[in-house]
């Protein structure tokens, strides 16, 4: 089964848990049959994105640290 999964707030908290699920993401998948496809991320400040096929995280991420 895969899963969706939206943040609704990517503050501190929301950008470590996306950290984390992309550094386990192998693990989850085989470990216990987790997959996963992070789809929207929704924040007061940040804005808004959605994709329903995935969004690629690491290019989020890149694009929040540089202050993007």
């Amino acid at each position: 089964m895969k899963w969706k999964i939206a943040f609704i707030g990517f503050g501190t908290v929301g950008q470590g848990f996306a950290e984390i699920l992309l550094e386990k993401k192998e693990i989850l998948k085989e470990r216990y049959n987790i997959d996963y496809s992070i789809v929207a991320i929704s924040d007061m400040i940040k804005g808004s994105v959605y994709d329903k096929n995935g969004l690629n995280m690491e290019k989020i991420l890149d694009i929040i640290k540089s202050g993007g």
